[in-house]
């Protein structure tokens, strides 16, 4: 972390699915990890046209990256859904 800021890692690093029990995800622990060392996470690619596995739509994926694994950011081809995502996601 003395060198860098933050790191950029391919999503389907950050959790993991198991496809035979319903396609339930998981936190991996790579974003609390890095947290810890005191980098900032912002995930690639997210695509609502090629969702990765476990995932039904966009706003699950969105939801699970931001409320679940607390990215500080992430890259999308689909800003136009991200930005609506976030403005309508309630915060607590």
């Amino acid at each position: 972390a003395g060198t860098v800021d933050g790191v950029g890692p391919w999503f389907n690093r950050l959790y993991n699915a198991n496809r035979r029990g319903g396609n339930k995800v998981s936190d991996s622990g790579f974003v609390k990890r890095a947290h810890e060392q005191g980098l900032f996470v912002h995930p690639y690619t997210f695509r609502s046209d090629a969702l990765p596995p476990g995932f039904s739509d966009f706003d699950s994926l969105l939801e699970f990256a931001v409320g679940t694994l607390a990215v500080d950011g992430f890259f999308t081809d689909f800003p136009g859904a991200a930005i609506r995502f976030l403005k309508g996601r309630k915060t607590t």
